[in-house]
């Protein structure tokens, strides 16, 4: 099978990740502002600037996952505090129902049994829908009946708006944690595979046009800047090689 007319298939650079790929886009780019006086009426300025571009792009899209995965931690941080604040109002309501000689055990029961019928089993669900479904249950505290009376009322009449405000303020915490709302209800991913490739060719772009160069058309220092832009590949092989060594092994007990 003949190989495909691809950059990526004569063009070979270091295995790399993404973080690595953004490191060696800006060397490259790096070392050609190096003798930018020289190469920017040659055919590397344009590709240059493709470079740079792809680099800012794939540079974005990474610092955009290190923000999404930064929000994911610390709404695992934040999960079972918001469990527990949604257990203190359902036991509360379990308390008031379980004293059935007072005014308040019949409306703490009604709650229950309309906002919280599985009770805490909502706080199991994946993030995203756990919120979504504690969401609904919050609108439900906050609705108003057709005599004007709600069940977060029933709660601040009987001891328990402190409560009821935590339940919202950490709500409302999770939220943004997630970056989920009532209108959208997923969470956003970040793509960093397609402005990894597109950093890629145009790396690749560049070499392509660099080994390409000639006297005619940058002058006699065609060899120095040729070696010296060329070097970041060498340096990047270099790392990957020394990573693959891994640790020494331990020397004999004695």
């Amino acid at each position: 099978m003949p190989r495909p007319r691809s950059l990526n298939a004569y063009i070979a650079l270091p295995t790399m990740d993404a973080h690595t790929t953004d490191a060696f886009v800006r060397r490259l780019h790096a070392q050609y502002l190096l003798h930018r006086s020289t190469l920017r009426r040659s055919r590397l300025g344009p590709a240059a600037s493709v470079l740079n571009e792809k680099g800012d792009a794939l540079g974005a899209a990474l610092a955009a996952d290190r923000s999404n995965k930064s929000s994911m931690k610390a709404a695992a941080e934040l999960d079972p505090i918001v469990d527990a604040s949604w257990a203190a109002i359902i036991l509360t309501l379990e308390g008031r129902a379980k004293a059935t000689e007072l005014p308040s055990a019949a409306g703490a029961q009604a709650i229950l049994d309309r906002v919280f019928p599985d009770r805490l089993k909502f706080t199991q669900e994946k993030y995203v829908r756990q919120w979504s479904m504690a969401n609904a249950s919050l609108q439900q505290l906050l609705a108003t009946d057709d005599h004007g009376a709600s069940a977060a009322e029933f709660l601040r009449a009987h001891g328990a708006g402190d409560l009821l405000d935590e339940v919202r303020r950490l709500h409302d915490k999770f939220a943004a944690l997630l970056g989920v709302s009532e209108g959208r209800s997923a969470a956003t991913t970040v793509e960093v595979r397609a402005p990894m490739d597109e950093a890629l060719d145009a790396a690749r772009e560049f070499v392509a046009i660099t080994l390409s160069l000639s006297a005619a058309e940058i002058g006699d220092s065609v060899d120095t800047i040729k070696n010296d832009i060329l070097s970041v590949i060498d340096e990047f092989a270099t790392r990957r090689d020394d990573g693959d060594k891994g640790a020494a092994p331990p020397a004999p007990a004695t």
